[in-house]
């Protein structure tokens, strides 16, 4: 599963489990991302249905989260990695929860 993710990522390194976990982490140019593996070693009842992918930016006064959004599926879609749906995190109080959508 990891392997798959070297495409997307410019540096990609393969944690020990964390919490019953393996954890991939990479950067790309802009941002961090972290892959956390739906296989939990503690327990079945922890396992996930699937995969959980965190992506962290740092953000400023000039932050543009449609060039973030464009660059994360483009390299989704090149990857060859499906996916059902992602959610963007609020920058501001007075916003909501925006999801995405492969196709969108």
């Amino acid at each position: 599963m990891f392997v798959r993710w070297k495409k997307f990522l410019a540096f990609v390194y393969l944690t020990k489990t964390k919490k019953g976990r393996f954890i991939a982490e990479g950067d790309t140019v802009t941002y961090k991302v972290i892959l956390v593996d739906r296989v939990d070693d503690l327990s079945d009842l922890l396992c996930d249905e699937h995969h959980t992918l965190d992506i962290r930016i740092d953000m400023d006064e000039s932050f543009n989260y449609e060039k973030y959004e464009e660059d994360v599926v483009t390299k989704l879609k090149n990857g060859e990695i499906s996916w059902k749906y992602g959610i963007w995190t609020k920058t501001k109080d007075d916003e909501e929860y925006r999801k995405i959508y492969p196709d969108s």
